[in-house]
């Protein structure tokens, strides 16, 4: 069973979200990798459906790759070293982009995103360190 995470006022909305991914994947550093557009696209969205806990390495490397369903993470690195690229590819972004309202970040070990509010009045380079997690689901990656 798939539990949703319920908007409380202090939460971000969809469309925050959606908007800052939007930003995100325009951006230079996204424009370039279809590849790791859509990784990026997927998790959120999936996660924002209320299906982040489904994000499984097997599930990625499924829907986003077309591996078998019986695909094996441990013979088979794609979804880590994309999850990391796509991790790569945030900080380059973050570390050049404008000040926003909303932070989208892959935590390490994770494929599933975190979506962080920014405080008013903060530095885009202290974002990272300042935000605190809004929501977020987990996915057992080695």
């Amino acid at each position: 069973m798939h539990s949703r995470v319920e908007p409380r006022h202090d939460s971000l909305t969809e469309e925050l979200i959606r908007s800052e991914l939007r930003r995100v994947l325009a951006s230079e550093p996204f424009s370039r990798s279809e590849r790791l557009s859509g990784f990026l696209r997927f998790v959120v969205e999936e996660t924002l459906s209320g299906r982040g806990d489904s994000l499984k390495e097997p599930v990625l490397a499924n829907v986003l790759y077309g591996k078998a369903p019986d695909f094996d993470g441990a013979t088979n690195p794609v979804v880590r070293v994309d999850a990391r690229r796509v991790r790569d590819k945030l900080r380059e972004y973050y570390a050049s982009a404008p000040g926003g309202a909303v932070v989208i970040s892959l935590p390490f070990h994770t494929s599933a995103p975190v979506q962080r509010r920014v405080p008013s009045g903060s530095v885009s380079n202290s974002r990272r360190d300042t935000c605190a997690p809004v929501q977020s689901s987990k996915l057992g990656l080695p």
